[in-house]
């Protein structure tokens, strides 16, 4: 019976050191997520910093005439928006409506009707509903193309 009574007891402390190694396993994950998470949140705020910075040099191209620059900044931004997976949010359709806008400083109207009638039926199509004062704005635009 000692031999059991041995093994039982050695047996336990194995135990308590496997739940004592799984808690300091856990309690280690748990701070290596948390600084994980820490590094996730300030790479996307770097990450949001440098799409405004890029959206507002944009807008000032638009406006000096510098549309192919405009345009690559704009993309820029739109893709780093999409693969974060916002292609149907309102500042995702704002820089596309800036892209229809270019197309339209360039007198290339077909282009822009085409991005124009695309924002719409996304709005459409979204489940929280369309920006309405979007909405507006870009009918307004296709109007003035002669589309509606």
């Amino acid at each position: 019976m000692c031999a059991y009574a041995s093994q039982y007891v050695q047996g336990k402390a194995n135990d308590a050191r496997e739940a004592q190694d799984l808690e300091e396993d856990e309690s280690s994950l748990n701070a290596a997520v948390t600084i994980q998470d820490a590094h996730s949140r300030e790479a996307l705020a770097k990450l949001q910093d440098q799409n405004d910075q890029f959206y507002q040099l944009a807008l000032v191209n638009m406006k000096t005439g510098s549309y192919h620059k405009a345009r690559q900044q704009l993309l820029h931004v739109l893709v780093s928006l999409r693969t974060r997976g916002c292609i149907h949010s309102d500042r995702c359709l704002k820089i596309r409506e800036h892209l229809g806008d270019l197309w339209v400083l360039q007198y290339k109207t077909e282009n822009a009707k085409k991005i124009y009638k695309n924002i719409l039926k996304v709005m459409a199509e979204r489940d929280e509903g369309p920006n309405w004062e979007q909405y507006a704005t870009i009918r307004q635009k296709l109007d003035d193309l002669g589309v509606i």
